[in-house]
């Protein structure tokens, strides 16, 4: 297992899409802070999120896996913060 790391995509514009591999388990800190051409995420089944990991992101569209929780249990409230989404 795998983590991406503390703001490892920061600012990348050339980042559209993105399919994160089952062997990925965490999404740190701002891992995808202000990567403003990304637009489309796909998680795997289990994955953790830390804080701000898709900070001022404007996705059109975030795929979750199965056994995506809030909180303490993986999915931290402010792991989005500042992003744009269209839910549907």
């Amino acid at each position: 297992m795998y983590p991406i790391g503390k703001r490892m995509f920061e600012g990348c514009t050339a980042l559209e899409s993105i399919k994160i591999p089952s062997t990925v388990h965490d999404i740190r800190e701002k891992a995808f802070y202000n990567c403003q051409s990304l637009k489309s995420v796909e998680l795997p089944d289990r994955v953790m999120f830390r804080e701000r990991a898709f900070y001022n992101v404007l996705l059109d569209e975030i795929t979750f896996g199965s056994e995506v929780s809030i909180d303490g249990l993986g999915l931290k409230s402010s792991a989005f913060v500042g992003m744009s989404i269209r839910i549907s």
